[in-house]
């Protein structure tokens, strides 16, 4: 996975599948399961770290 990849799924819910994917990826440095989303009541709410210092937050 690239970083223009992981950097599309920011703000986006995603499936277990690709939150499984973005947890392989070697841009990965740490993922934060923040808890449920006030955004998506019915999802878990992640911070993703990246290698670069960047964060992303998707939702699962």
């Amino acid at each position: 996975m690239t970083l223009e990849e992981l950097m599309g799924f920011n703000g986006q819910p995603v499936t277990e599948e690709q939150l499984e994917e973005i947890r392989e990826c070697d841009l990965v440095d740490d993922i934060d399961d923040i808890g449920l989303s006030p955004m998506y009541p019915e999802l878990h709410w992640y911070i993703i770290t990246l290698t670069n210092r960047q964060e992303i937050n998707v939702f699962a």
